[in-house]
């Protein structure tokens, strides 16, 4: 079936969550996806069209049991039929990349930037903003992706979408808190929303006792404590973390706006830890002098990238840093910034530091302007189990940002009791 043309004044969209609807450069290309795996081969082009893909790659992935000549025919096969749809703009050689319009709306990344920006908007109390932005983000995140098709990949961006589902809730919830009156029943409905959902995330326990406190009933949100603590317990073996039981004890003592405030200080942002390896080696070879004005100008360039990239430093350690970034776009480009100069450096004057980065967003503590809490502990496990000049990122984290990984892997942090998903960020491409 033709691709149906559209007003040229629209914008292209792609919307792969529920019913595929896609128009690539003016013309509605859906009707013609007519079989399940060209709907999925369009949806993983469009999720990967940064970057170039190997056809050999694309067909191991689609059909990891088929011999290697079987699964390049049907790679082929579809790789054609979609070219038909959308022309020039799906490239074949030397790689296999589809180039849509920059200004390409794609459903799964516009819920992400939405869920960054209400996060960002709860954490300055702007709650005009965080309102709406969770409301798209949750409108995408609930529908299906691909429904019927079954394959790693399509497990990654579901559980891209359950990420995003359950950080809109938290955000619904906090501006619930916010506006007060009556939204404090919809905080409340987001809240058990999030313990249904995840009955182990503590984010939501923490809502729905600020929630059901705020209409008098504090024996409920004290049981919903003792729930949180009885399943920890339970499957974990262990208690609540001392934020949640921060504010049971102000509504135990009877002071409930002192734990919405501390239910306040916790926040979402992108940390990243960066620290310069091999340092001794470059040390003897450049000599005492030069490795001073060396670590000097590494300093500047840090600095000046992070601020570039509207992040802000946390704290300093040895050769290393850390900063907090609103959200995950920054701080990848801030990383890669940091490299591609280093790389310049390197090339223009023959050695440089070689820097290891980590990269992970997840909840944390504000105390006194910095963040403190599991989320930054993991962070500073990441940034040290990567090599020198990599930039090592947790997969949801780069899922958050459209961001592809080389290289990913379940890894051990030291002390963290499960397992996490990483991948090697290119930054020389």
């Amino acid at each position: 079936m033709d691709a149906e043309p559209l007003s040229s004044t629209e914008l292209d969209r792609i919307q792969l969550c529920g019913r595929l609807v896609a128009t690539v450069n003016g013309r509605r290309i859906d009707t013609g996806l007519t079989a399940s795996d060209e709907r999925a081969l369009f949806a993983y082009l469009v999720l990967h069209r940064l970057s170039p893909l190997d056809a050999g790659d694309v067909a191991r992935t689609f059909w990891p049991g088929d011999p290697r000549p079987d699964a390049d025919v049907r790679l082929v096969r579809l790789l054609r039929r979609l070219r038909k749809l959308v022309g020039s703009q799906l490239e074949l050689q030397p790689y296999v990349q589809l180039r849509l319009k920059g200004d390409t709306l794609i459903d799964i990344e516009t819920a992400a930037e939405a869920v960054h920006r209400a996060e960002a908007a709860v954490a300055r109390g702007d709650w005009s903003t965080s309102w709406p932005a969770a409301r798209v983000a949750l409108h995408t995140a609930r529908r299906p992706f691909l429904p019927g098709t079954r394959a790693s990949w399509v497990d990654a961006q579901r559980r891209r979408l359950r990420d995003i589902e359950l950080r809109a809730l938290e955000c619904i919830a906090a501006t619930g808190l916010g506006l007060g009156g009556n939204e404090v029943i919809s905080a409340e409905r987001s809240a058990r929303a999030l313990v249904e959902r995840e009955p182990l995330r503590e984010s939501g326990y923490r809502y729905l006792m600020l929630a059901v406190s705020r209409r008098g009933n504090v024996a409920e949100a004290l049981q919903a404590y003792a729930e949180l603590a009885r399943r920890l317990d339970a499957d974990l073996g262990i208690a609540p973390s001392p934020d949640t039981r921060a504010i049971r004890d102000q509504l135990a003592q009877g002071t409930p706006d002192a734990a919405t405030r501390a239910a306040a200080s916790i926040a979402v942002r992108t940390f990243m830890f960066t620290d310069i390896c091999e340092s001794t080696a470059l040390l003897t070879t450049i000599g005492d002098q030069a490795w001073r004005h060396l670590l000097e100008w590494h300093d500047r360039l840090i600095e000046e990238a992070i601020a570039q990239h509207r992040g802000e430093i946390m704290d300093r350690a040895g050769d290393g840093v850390f900063a907090a970034f609103d959200g995950p776009i920054d701080a990848l480009r801030c990383a890669v910034t940091v490299q591609r100069r280093l790389a310049a450096h390197r090339v223009e004057h023959g050695f440089a530091p070689s820097v290891r980065i980590g990269l992970h967003a997840d909840q944390a503590v504000a105390t006194r302007g910095k963040f403190a809490g599991r989320g930054v502990h993991l962070a500073a496990r990441v940034a040290a189990i990567a090599g020198p000049g990599e930039i090592l990122v947790t997969t949801p984290t780069a899922a958050a940002a459209s961001a592809s990984l080389h290289q990913q892997r379940h890894v051990t942090l030291k002390g963290l009791p499960e397992l996490v998903e990483v991948g090697i960020l290119n930054w020389d491409e």
